[in-house]
């Protein structure tokens, strides 16, 4: 087994524990799920590098993409969001 399928198997063991810890009543659908179903898929992705698969590409991009529109409506609706905007400004305040 080379780096690719562990990677990839890493990827659906993350998926696996996203969905496992959601049935099990340990995390609700929210930052925890979305994160770990984000890796899940990134993971997923990397191992196509090796043996390409356009549906499984094309599946992964998606729950990639709206696992970061997931983020960020969560994000945008708790002031965390905006406590996040605000140290990102200071940091790129600092660097210029």
């Amino acid at each position: 087994m080379d780096i690719y399928n562990i990677v990839g198997f890493m990827g659906v063991g993350f998926y696996v524990l996203s969905y496992a810890l959601l049935q099990m009543k340990k995390i609700k659908q929210g930052v925890t799920y979305i994160v770990l179903n984000t890796i899940g898929a990134s993971l997923v992705i990397v191992s196509l590098i090796k043996d390409w698969n356009a549906p499984s590409f094309a599946t992964q991009s998606i729950w990639i993409f709206l696992g970061i529109v997931g983020l960020y409506l969560i994000f945008k609706e708790n002031k965390e969001f905006d406590e996040i905007h605000l140290v990102l400004d200071k940091c790129q305040k600092r660097n210029t």
